[in-house]
C-alpha cells in the first residue's frame, strides 16, 4: 500500500524524480488496441457479463470474449466523453476499442484511465471524422501521446484522484450541488495533477 500524498506532495514527488522531464509514450506503444466484435444485439438484458457500447450505460450479455484488464473507448458517438476502467470477464459492441497493457512496469491502466479522462476528448478533437456520426479510426489511439513518468508518481496520482472519482460516480451521497460541485473539484485538481509541463515550470520557478 503506497503512502498517500496531497497535491503538493505529488508536485514534490514529481520535481525530484523527474528531473529531465516526463517523457511521453505513443499509446500504441504500451498498450495492445483491438475492437470488439458484437454487434448491439447481442445485448441481453438477463445476461451474467458487462458489454460495453459506445453508450455511457453499461449493458450485459450472455457470453464474454474478453476477460483481464482493460479500457474500454467508444470508436463513434460519445467519444471523448465515455472511458470505462474494467476488470474480469467481459464482452464489446464492434466500435469499442479494448486497450490492454503490452507489458507491465511502466504504466498501469488506471493512470491511463485518468489521462485519457483529463485529454483525450481535446486531444481527438481535431481528428474526429464523420458528421451525424462522428468517428475515430484506430491511428488516433496509437498516436494519442502519453506522459509516462515513475511509476512512484503515477501510484501516488491514482490514490488522490481516485478518491474523487468514487465521490463524484457515488449518486447515493450529497445532493445534486454538492456532485456538481465535487466534479468541477475533481477535474481541476486532474487537470493541475496531470500537467506535467506547468509542473516542470513551477518548480524550476521555486528553485
Amino acid at each position: 500500500m503506497i503512502e498517500f500524498l496531497g497535491k503538493k506532495g505529488i508536485r514534490a514527488l514529481t520535481a525530484e524524480l523527474c528531473h529531465d522531464g516526463v517523457e511521453r509514450k505513443e499509446l500504441g506503444g504500451i498498450t495492445s488496441i483491438i475492437t470488439g466484435t458484437r454487434d448491439a444485439s447481442y445485448a441481453s438484458e438477463s445476461g451474467d457479463y458487462p458489454f460495453y457500447t459506445c453508450s455511457p450505460i453499461i449493458k450485459r450479455s450472455k457470453g464474454a470474449t474478453y476477460s483481464g484488464e482493460a479500457l474500454l473507448v467508444p470508436g463513434n458517438g460519445n467519444i471523448g466523453i465515455v472511458l470505462h476502467h474494467k476488470s474480469g470477464a467481459f464482452d464489446a459492441y464492434q466500435r469499442v476499442y479494448i486497450l490492454q497493457l503490452v507489458k507491465e512496469g511502466s504504466t498501469t491502466l488506471r493512470y491511463l484511465y485518468h489521462i485519457m479522462k483529463s485529454s483525450w476528448a481535446q486531444s481527438v478533437k481535431r481528428d474526429i471524422q464523420g458528421g451525424a456520426m462522428p468517428y475515430i479510426k484506430l491511428a488516433h489511439l496509437q498516436d494519442y501521446l502519453v506522459p509516462v513518468p515513475p511509476l512512484a508518481v503515477q501510484e501516488a496520482i491514482i490514490s488522490y484522484l481516485d478518491q474523487f472519482d468514487t465521490l463524484v460516480n457515488d449518486m447515493n451521497v450529497g445532493i445534486p450541488a454538492e456532485i456538481a460541485a465535487r466534479r468541477k473539484q475533481y477535474e481541476y485538481y486532474r487537470e493541475q495533477l496531470l500537467s506535467f509541463d506547468q509542473k516542470a515550470e513551477e518548480a524550476e520557478a521555486d528553485e
